[in-house]
């Protein structure tokens, strides 16, 4: 990926949400592979939880390009849901889930935290992450369009 055209072609939003997102997949990935109820797992279990919730919140500023039915004005009329796609369901989800799973290790239960915290990984991270990589989609275009393709997106003003 090229650095230089991943931010011409990316609202400040995608790019704070990308580098939350990449960052709540390495810290999640060591807190998986590392020993548990330490020190330096909970130090990084609250960075992981902090970067994760900075990708789900800066997800809600991120709005379908104009002139599409994920537009934030559809018709000329602006709505508070305008602009979000089936991939924003995500956002609750996220963040339910990692309210649940910390009340749980507050609790003492320690399996719900564990199960709680795989399948924040798995869904918030690994699912939404696959399909930012679908033809079509702002990722897609960076990692496999060719140079023409990134030139097009970015004479057509392809920022999103």
């Amino acid at each position: 990926m090229n650095w230089q055209v991943f931010t011409e072609l990316s609202t400040l939003q995608v790019q704070i949400h990308w580098m939350a997102a990449v960052i709540s997949l390495v810290l999640g990935l060591s807190i998986f592979l590392r020993p548990k109820g330490n020190r330096l797992h909970r130090l990084t279990g609250r960075a992981y939880v902090f970067t994760l919730m900075v990708t789900a919140i800066s997800a809600f500023f991120i709005r379908g390009p104009a002139g599409t039915v994920n537009s934030p004005a559809v018709n000329g009329a602006a709505s508070l849901l305008s602009g979000f796609s089936w991939i924003h369901l995500l956002i609750p989800y996220t963040l339910i889930s990692l309210f649940m799973a910390i009340r749980a290790i507050r609790q003492g239960r320690v399996k719900d935290h564990k199960s709680g915290m795989i399948y924040t990984y798995i869904g918030a991270l690994i699912v939404a992450g696959a399909f930012t990589f679908l033809p079509g989609r702002h990722m897609h275009t960076l990692f496999f369009g060719d140079p023409v393709m990134i030139q097009e997106s970015i004479e057509k003003g392809f920022r999103h």
